[in-house]
Formats: structure tokens, sequence, C-alpha cells
């Protein structure tokens, strides 16, 4: 109930935390992608999702763009992984989820039964990440300057180790 309440803590409270910087990958950054990857950082900050902040964080980690699936919206990236060995992944340990096959899923289907696909990207984006990760969870983005950002829900990439702390 803690992580709900005040955010959930997704670094070791005894993390040495080093300065690393990494810089946005081209998909964000290149003509095609810079005003819609701009759009949606604007709308993250809007909703709260996103923070300015005048300082630059511990880790500043890259955003890449992928475009959704059968769509032209780009889904942004906060990519946890870099810089290799001092990204906010390298202070954590994430275990991998097993999950089932399609095909033992579809056994399971029944006569009568309805089944539906659901995008839990949005779902994910109101989980709170505690107040004391916020340094390590920096990204940037060039507005009119370059700006300093800061996330404050769990970024994608840690859906598995948050799935491991609320089964706990």
């Amino acid at each position: 109930m803690e992580g709900v309440l005040n955010g959930f803590e997704l670094l070791p409270k005894d993390a040495n935390i080093q300065s690393a910087e990494m810089h946005n990958y081209h998909s964000t950054t290149n003509p095609g992608a810079h005003a819609s990857g701009e759009a949606i950082i604007r709308q993250e900050i809007a909703d709260g999702k996103y923070v300015p902040v005048s300082f630059k964080p511990v880790i500043v980690s890259a955003l890449g763009a992928v475009p959704k699936a059968d769509s032209q919206e780009l889904r942004l990236i906060h990519d946890c992984s870099m810089p290799c060995s001092q990204g906010v992944n390298s202070y954590i340990n994430i275990t991998k989820e097993k999950f089932q096959t399609v095909d033992d899923a579809v056994s399971l289907i029944g006569n009568n039964y309805f089944l539906a696909k659901v995008d839990l990207r949005h779902a994910y984006r109101y989980i709170p990440v505690h107040q004391a990760n916020y340094p390590a969870l920096g990204l940037k983005w060039k507005f009119k300057g370059e700006s300093s950002l800061m996330e404050q829900v769990v970024p994608q990439e840690f859906f598995s180790a948050l799935h491991k702390l609320l089964s706990e």
C-alpha cells in the first residue's frame, strides 16, 4: 500500500547512483518525429507525468520513439538501460517473467467465449514513482533550448520489476 500512496521505490535505498547522461536517439530527433515527440512530451508535462526541472538530474537517459503497431502514433521509450553499466537498470535487479504462450491461451477458450486485446500502455503511466527516485529518471528534450525533465511515473521498461514488487 505504501507504493500506491507515496510512489514505488524502483531503486534500492542504499544505491550509490553515479552521474550519467545519454543523448536522445535519432528516432526522436529526426525532423519527421520531433514534432510528434514534442507533442507527447508536452502532454506528459500537462498530465503531471514529467516535471520540468532547473537542474540536471543525476541520470539522464535517452528517449527513443517507435511507431505504434498499425498506427501513425509514436510511442516514446525512456531507455533506462543505457549507458551500459551506468543506466538506471544497472542499479535494479530485474527478473524476467515468463508468460503463457498463445497456444496455452487458445487451449483455455471454449464455446461462447469472447476475447479482447487491451493496450495497457496508458494504464501503466498512472503508477507513481517515489520522489527519491526522480533524479535517476531524468530525460532531456530540446524545446527552444535544452530542458531537463524527470519522470514521475513508472517507465514502461520497469513493468516486470513492478509486477514483482506488487506480488510480494
